[in-house]
């Protein structure tokens, strides 16, 4: 498409704007004879022309009678536009309104296929036209407004219900006169969303609402042709030969600039001129029907990926997963949007993973500071609890430390050299010793040993070397064998747990050196005797 500009240049050789249509009627003569496909007029010319002769020299009121019949013998400013429409392949543009205008429609028959009511168009209570004289001698004419998405053009409506008629957009009614067609044909499916639309030779894929969206290039230059340079016949009829030509404005404080995806702000002209280059190039973005539903699949698939693993793995590699998560979508749709013009929504998924990853992150710190808590009180608890039983186990091992006879308990004595050590596995234990004197001469040794470890054989150690004692004490007389078997019974008593000890006992006479002993299950013991270098045993 080509864009014949009214630019700043063309204003500075011929004046302000408007211009009188009879410049405009030379403009399109001068492109007319290069033969366009399709020449499309991007200004709207509602009223008869201000600056025609005969409408100026109305307003006088001493003027002389044979100029003003002249001047009325002269063909108007508009009758000379509508010549230059008549002989070209023109488009005149109508303007949508939301009040009622009252103004003629003239437009192409529209065949729909499928209920037109239920098509979800874009729909205008009006319309704004141009004067009778122009419209009539016009081939097309096609409509010029679009719904700006948060002030960006991104869609335009292909086909717009403006009063209950069906009027095409610029582009394609451009479209349709270049091929000769005498009518469109737009296609519905069964759940009354437009499919379709057919213009001449050429089908046209549309959104539900007969809408289309446009791929953006960036401005180039060999798209603007400025219009003082076709009036002057500074250019190559090349450039407009078969080409879809629009003229429109371009100056500085002549239009309002649209702004689009890619950053650029362009005239309504070029904006429609992209869009005619897209219709034929086959070029258009689409999006699928179904891509909400991809979108909420790929979200509710990578979301659970990151819900499993963030409780799960470090924060660092939770936080890798989702950088591939995010970028996932993000590559994807840009790779479908190159290769295929497909359109999907990945800044949707990508934050929403964004967002699901951070509220799952400070769940999972909450989480891990709530069971930090309770670990350390749990510590807290344990320590204490700890402490108790060192305490207690200290308070035992003093205790069975204190039920062990002195080692200066028979220091005083010539008649006997004896030491003892016990040094117990844990911090007390099963092992047991103990020595007293029965009379005046005659020494009681005990050497026993425990099962187990530990405070329940500490215990069961304290209350076995008492039981011995105790008996030995209160028959000193007694035969060795028949006290062991007394504390035997005793030890017995009372003991689901089947502890028991081993014991060697003693009765040793200071002056006569003579021994009796009762080994109960311990080790033998052994005598060493100075002038023997081995050892016997006995």
């Amino acid at each position: 498409a080509l864009v014949v500009a009214i630019d700043e240049k063309s204003l500075a050789a011929l004046g302000q704007w408007p211009w009188p249509r009879s410049e405009l009627a030379r403009l399109l003569r001068a492109l007319s004879d290069a033969q366009p496909a399709a020449l499309g007029i991007n200004i709207l010319m509602p009223e008869a022309d201000a600056l025609s002769a005969e409408r100026l020299f109305e307003r006088q009121i001493a003027l002389d009678a044979a100029l003003t019949a002249a001047l009325r013998s002269l063909p108007s400013n508009d009758a000379m536009l509508a010549r230059a429409l008549a002989a070209a392949p023109s488009v005149l543009v109508v303007a949508g309104t939301t009040e009622p205008t009252g103004m003629a429609l003239r437009t192409v028959p529209v065949v729909v296929r499928g209920d037109a009511e239920a098509l979800p168009l874009m729909r205008h209570a009006g319309a704004l036209t141009n004067i009778a004289e122009l419209d009539e001698a016009a081939r097309g004419h096609g409509l010029i407004s679009a719904d700006p998405t948060r002030g960006v053009i991104r869609r335009i409506p292909l086909v717009v219900s403006v009063a209950g008629t069906l009027v095409p957009t610029l582009a394609v009614e451009m479209l349709r006169v270049a091929q000769g067609a005498p009518s469109l044909r737009l296609d519905a499916n069964g759940s009354g969303a437009a499919t379709r639309l057919t213009v001449g030779r050429l089908a046209i894929a549309l959104e539900a609402d007969a809408g289309v969206r446009l791929y953006f290039s960036p401005h180039r230059a060999d798209r603007m042709l400025s219009a003082i340079d076709v009036l002057e016949g500074r250019f190559d009829r090349a450039q407009v030969e078969g080409r879809l030509v629009l003229v429109g404005l371009a100056g500085i404080g002549l239009l309002e600039y649209q702004d689009t995806p890619i950053g650029e702000r362009v005239s309504g002209t070029e904006v429609h001129a992209q869009l005619l280059e897209n219709l034929v190039e086959g070029s258009l973005l689409r999006r699928p029907r179904r891509a909400a539903q991809v979108e909420a699949l790929v979200l509710l698939v990578l979301g659970g990926l990151l819900v499993w693993a963030t409780p799960r793995w470090r924060p660092f590699r939770a936080a890798l997963l989702m950088l591939g998560c995010v970028a996932l979508p993000v590559a994807a749709g840009f790779a479908l949007f190159r290769t295929e013009r497909l359109l999907f929504d990945a800044a949707t998924p990508a934050l929403g993973l964004a967002v699901l990853f951070l509220t799952l992150l400070v769940l999972t710190l909450a989480e891990t500071s709530r069971q930090r808590h309770v670990l350390e009180r749990e510590v807290h608890v344990q320590r204490e609890q700890g402490a108790r039983i060192a305490g207690e186990i200290e308070t035992a091992q003093r205790v069975q430390n204190a039920t062990l006879p002195r080692a200066d308990l028979l220091a005083g004595d010539a008649r006997v050299d004896l030491a003892a050590l016990l040094v117990p596995a844990r911090e007390v234990g099963g092992d047991l010793y103990d020595y007293f004197m029965l009379d005046a001469r005659r020494l009681f040794l005990l050497v026993g040993d425990v099962a187990g470890k530990g405070l329940s054989a500490s215990i069961f150690m304290t209350v076995s070397k008492a039981l011995y004692k105790s008996a030995m004490l209160r028959t000193p007389q007694a035969d060795l064998g028949s006290i062991m078997s007394e504390v035997d019974a005793e030890v017995s008593r009372d003991n689901p747990d089947n502890l028991f000890v081993t014991v060697f006992a003693a009765v040793l006479d200071l002056d006569s050196g003579a021994l009796a002993y009762c080994n109960a299950g311990h080790e033998n013991p052994w005598l060493f005797l100075p002038e023997v270098p081995e050892p016997l045993r006995i």
